[in-house]
């Protein structure tokens, strides 16, 4: 499973790469990543009679003048807000578990000395292929390997703090324009719809991709403390034979 990001919401140091094979189109590329910034979530659209019908209510209820598409540009700027909060929190549990500051109710139960950092493969893989990366992985050092991990993912989490500072300050000036159209009656409904129609299925997906990546964590915990205590190879191959088995 991919991170729930939508395109626009991605920092634009990571999809450097993708422009990397068209480099003749730039200003293409440009046109089609200004057009990315102006796309509204899929429930949102005007084809969609759904959010329309849960705010006509209110528009007649509060007698105000705020358009419906005013009202759909909100909850898009909320949706991308949300977005981006579980985006942090991903990563956030990326850099912990890249840290080994992460505990599971089975991490907790090893006692031995091991190593407890754990990158994910989405985050190696990233990281390695960034532009930022000035090493050869396959020469590095384990140091070197975990300094380009943790500095990826800070900067990472970097741009993200700065979409979501971006977003919540045009939706608060946008906000502003209607201090008195657009009260906190809407504004709480527009959050409601947001989060019921497509922040929760996002949160949903993340939560089992963290279930996932702590079984991976816990998994690979385990055979560091099998190995720990020096088995012979005879053992060692018996012990990944049946795991690989048990699969």
């Amino acid at each position: 499973m991919s991170t729930p990001s939508t395109p626009d919401v991605n920092p634009k140091r990571i999809r450097e790469s993708d422009n990397d094979n068209d480099n003749n189109n730039n200003n293409n590329n440009n046109n089609n990543n200004n057009n990315q910034t102006e796309q509204i979530a899929g429930y949102l659209q005007a084809t969609n009679e759904i959010f329309d019908e849960k705010m006509t209510c209110h528009i007649m209820n509060n007698a105000t003048t705020i358009t419906m598409e005013d009202l759909r540009q909100f909850a898009n700027l909320r949706h991308k807000i949300g977005v981006v909060n579980l985006d942090q929190e991903l990563w956030s549990f990326f850099l912990k578990l890249g840290t080994g500051q992460w505990k599971t109710e089975e991490s907790d139960k090893i006692k031995t000395v091991i190593d407890r950092q754990f990158w994910p493969k989405q985050v190696k893989e990233m990281a390695v292929s960034s532009k930022s990366n000035t090493i050869d992985i396959n020469k590095a050092t384990d140091e070197e390997k975990q300094k380009l991990f943790e500095n990826f993912v800070h900067e990472y989490l970097h741009d993200l703090n700065k979409s979501s500072e971006q977003y919540q300050a045009e939706f608060n000036e946008k906000k502003n324009c209607y201090s008195i159209g657009f009260t906190d009656e809407i504004e709480k409904a527009i959050e409601t719809f947001v989060q019921e129609h497509g922040i929760q299925s996002l949160r949903m997906k993340l939560n089992y991709k963290i279930a996932i990546l702590e079984y991976e964590y816990d998994a690979e915990l385990l055979d560091r403390e099998y190995l720990w205590h020096k088995p012979s190879n005879y053992q060692v191959g018996s012990y990944f034979k049946n795991k690989k088995n048990s699969m």
